[in-house]
């Protein structure tokens, strides 16, 4: 019970990457650290649209030390692009 107490609300970080996120990216899986690493599988409508949700989270205080590797991008048969991303919540947003 007094762990319960310590813990951090992420649903404002939940909030603030869905609205990041938009209708262009779908979040598939997230895993956050204990050191505040967060580490993100998505699929984007577009190129532009990965590299978009890239610099969207790079502009946001919340988050630090954003990495998209280019060559993690891989196009879907759909035409979806496939990514992985990671970042640093400097700050839970809210």
């Amino acid at each position: 019970l007094k762990a319960q107490g310590l813990s951090a609300d992420w649903s404002p970080f939940l909030d603030k990457l869905k609205s990041l996120a938009g209708s262009k990216i779908t979040i598939e899986r997230m895993s956050v650290e204990k050191d505040s690493s967060v580490f993100l599988v998505g699929r984007a409508i577009s190129d532009s649209a990965m590299l978009g949700f890239k610099d969207s989270l790079g502009k946001e205080p919340s988050f630090k030390e954003v990495i998209l590797p280019l060559s993690n991008g891989k196009a879907n048969e759909d035409g979806t692009v496939s990514f992985n991303l990671q970042f640093k919540v400097a700050l839970l947003p809210g």
